[in-house]
């Protein structure tokens, strides 16, 4: 153990540390009258979302989306870039 490591311990540890934040928003879209039919409904993947979500401790604060979404229209009303 180098001299550097043996003193480290002494310092002081922040408690000012960030915490992971595990709070986020569920988002679902089919962009097609197909994708409905096919059972890939905002209702599945609703549940879907929240079955992962609560596997992985995260926390939904916001549920989002609808049918016939197209994933261009969304990324323009984001202001993003599609």
């Amino acid at each position: 153990m180098s001299n550097i490591d043996y003193f480290k311990r002494f310092i002081p540890k922040s408690n000012n540390e960030e915490k992971p934040n595990y709070e986020v928003w569920s988002y679902t879209r089919v962009s097609s009258k197909d994708q409905f039919d096919r059972n890939s409904s905002v209702i599945n993947q609703i549940n879907a979302n929240r079955e992962y979500a609560s596997k992985n401790n995260y926390h939904i604060t916001e549920e989002f989306g609808g049918t016939y979404e197209s994933a261009k229209t969304i990324l323009r009303g984001l202001n993003l870039n599609a």
